[in-house]
């Protein structure tokens, strides 16, 4: 079998390799492993079979889907959610999918197929990883309830035919009762390729913010492309031990994003964006952070967000923008 699965209709056929996970000999990672092959497989009799994409360029209409709601299925099931190693995993395969991204080896989610022949492209980290976690930041982008609702309606509508991309936006866009640009959206994340950079800029008097500015690069692409992100932002403080999460932080498809939410707030010792991954972008830490994060990360009470911040450490040594002996503080933490 080339793959962990097939979701053949009444018969999902597994790997023997994977099912030789135990859950009380078996490493979490193993295991966990067993549970989102078979979650994305149980998916696909949704995405994929209830519903089954007209043509090849949809194909992340059941692969990003399927790999999308695997994670997002499991991270809310108690038994899973304390370790966080859902969230741990999922962020492994969008690393694999950055890289791909930032050398300028990959290719726009949707793609033009002529025919059948030409698809093995397309089973990739890219269609699989990116192609989930862009949903992943869509449902941050409409909300929750809005995001299900529109999934709702989709579901019922192209029950037992065939759908393509647009069926699923107006599907969206009509439970988001307007207001919501999706066609941008789609445009900017789906027929685009390369990844962003985002990196803060703070400026500090007195202890307090006054200014705090994410400036926003490309890699990847011929030219600087920016994109709209939706982020939370973590504050994180070395007097009292805390850290603040400011959430749901609107990134303009511009160079440069003024954060005026954050003005007047006390100064932080270190700043890390895309705290909770919500966006699909590689981030660089201010030299500052760098230097703070060195000594306090253990402050950081939450493992994923330690994860997260020792893997955008690790991008950064591999671009030459941090030394071998600063990576060295923050390469035990994945």
């Amino acid at each position: 079998m080339l793959f962990g699965g097939m979701e053949n209709v009444t018969c999902v056929i597994l790997s023997e390799l994977l099912l030789r996970a135990d859950v009380g000999t078996s490493s979490n990672f193993a295991y966990n492993s067993l549970v989102i092959t078979v979650l994305h497989e149980l998916c696909h009799h949704w995405f994929g079979d209830l519903v089954t994409l007209k043509w090849w360029d949809d194909l992340w209409l059941n692969e990003g889907f399927a790999t999308f709601m695997s994670y997002y299925s499991l991270e809310r099931d108690p038994a899973f959610e304390a370790n966080k190693l859902a969230s741990l995993q999922f962020y492994m395969q969008k690393y694999i999918a950055y890289g791909t991204d930032e050398r300028g080896a990959g290719h726009p989610i949707i793609m033009k197929m002529q025919k059948t022949g030409d698809t093995k492209e397309l089973f990739d980290n890219i269609t699989y990883h990116k192609g989930a976690a862009v949903l992943w930041q869509l449902l941050n982008y409409v909300g929750e309830e809005t995001f299900r609702e529109g999934l709702h309606v989709y579901l019922e509508k192209c029950r037992f035919g065939n759908a393509e991309l647009k069926d699923l936006l107006n599907c969206i866009e009509v439970a988001a009762k307007g207001g919501i640009d999706i066609g941008y959206w789609a445009q900017e994340w789906l027929h685009t390729c390369g990844v962003n950079v985002l990196m803060p800029i703070i400026t500090i008097e007195d202890g307090i913010v006054t200014q705090l500015v994410i400036q926003q690069s490309s890699l990847g692409t011929p030219e600087e492309y920016y994109r709209n992100h939706r982020i939370d932002i973590a504050f994180v403080y070395q007097t009292t031990g805390t850290t603040e999460i400011i959430k749901d932080v609107a990134v303009e498809p511009t160079e440069c994003t003024i954060i005026e939410s954050v003005i007047g707030k006390e100064a932080p010792s270190g700043i890390l964006l895309n705290y909770n991954d919500k966006t699909y972008a590689l981030v660089r830490l201010d030299t500052t952070s760098v230097q703070f994060f060195k000594y306090y990360i253990h402050i950081m009470n939450d493992v994923y967000g330690r994860y997260l911040l020792a893997y955008y450490c690790s991008w950064m040594n591999s671009k030459g923008l941090m030394s071998n002996a600063e990576y060295s503080v923050f390469h035990p933490y994945l």
